[in-house]
């Protein structure tokens, strides 16, 4: 059975740190998507880190909708400058929302030019990860036949480090 990329990779950084019991909410802009975001928080060594996996809708405007409730629910839930890692398939192949996400919640893209979509040649720029307090080494998009069969979307992935400031 094929899951996708973001939620396998958000299973193994789980088993990877301390986690606290994740949380969802459906995301869901009309009836044709089901749409939605997992929260937890991951024990990096002494501080707590919020992540967000993501799974936008196709249509710009569902999207733009999506980010702007993603945004609301991390600025109601993280205390400023706390940790945070949003990850996942926002499905912007146009960049319409980093500048937004970027502004709104001082966060930076990991591997801003990275394509993911479609995994056995990827073209599109589709998945994203964003932290703050952070940084993450040795980014990369995983690639190759074990990956494409995981998923239609080459996985990213990478190693973080220890929180700044």
């Amino acid at each position: 059975m094929r899951g996708t990329c973001t939620g396998i990779m958000a299973m193994r950084c789980c088993r990877s740190f301390r986690c606290s019991p994740p949380r969802t909410a459906i995301f869901s802009d009309h009836v044709f998507e089901r749409r939605g975001v997992l929260h937890c928080t991951l024990q990096m060594g002494s501080r707590v880190v919020h992540c967000f996996v993501i799974h936008f809708g196709l249509f710009a405007r569902s999207r733009a909708r999506q980010a702007e409730a993603l945004t609301e629910w991390i600025r109601a839930e993280v205390p400023p400058g706390a940790p945070l890692l949003i990850a996942g398939d926002f499905n912007d192949w146009q960049d319409a929302l980093s500048q937004h996400l970027v502004e709104a919640l001082a966060v930076h893209e990991v591997l801003d030019s990275a394509r993911t979509f479609p995994a056995l040649m990827p073209c599109l720029r589709m998945d994203r990860i964003y932290v703050r307090g952070f940084a993450v080494e040795r980014a990369q998009v995983l690639r190759g036949i074990s990956w494409a069969r995981l998923s239609d979307h080459a996985p990213r992935g990478g190693r973080p480090v220890a929180a700044r400031g």
